[in-house]
């Protein structure tokens, strides 16, 4: 295929106006402490993509990240802009819900406020959209008190 996954996407696209200001280079070394030195176990998602993935999903309005990666699936621009060309895997939508649990909540409250601070002041986005965890928890429901 000629020309890249950025060729197809208009300049006026949130990603890709994100993505002219969007400067990650200090991220890796704020959670490296939480990585393993010696790259023992499975290779993990690298941090940047994470947050462009869960930065796509908070900017398109995509709040779960099951919703996300099935999006990421067939949109070419979220591709592109996690870094991940056409035929590429994308990882399960798991994944997203493990590397916010290892970097702990106020961690990552403070990477995606400063990530989506510059979105802000780039007046590219307003910050009113909440990005959630959806992890499946389990209830102790009495399914005989739902139908009274």
């Amino acid at each position: 295929m000629a020309g890249s996954l950025r060729d197809l996407i208009p300049d006026d696209h949130v990603l890709a106006r994100v993505d002219r200001v969007l400067d990650l280079s200090w991220l890796r070394a704020e959670v490296r402490h939480l990585y393993a030195a010696d790259g023992v176990g499975r290779p993990g998602i690298d941090p940047e993509v994470a947050v462009r993935l869960m930065l796509a999903g908070f900017l398109l309005g995509i709040a779960h990240d099951r919703r996300l990666l099935r999006e990421a699936q067939v949109n070419i621009a979220i591709r592109w802009f996690a870094g991940y060309g056409l035929h590429e895997a994308l990882p399960d939508h798991s994944s997203l819900t493990r590397i916010r649990q290892r970097w702990g909540a106020e961690l990552f409250r403070q990477i995606f406020t400063r990530t989506v601070r510059a979105c802000v002041d780039a007046r590219i986005a307003r910050g009113e959209v909440l990005h959630i965890d959806a992890t499946l928890i389990r209830a102790d429901v009495a399914w005989e008190s739902l139908g009274e």
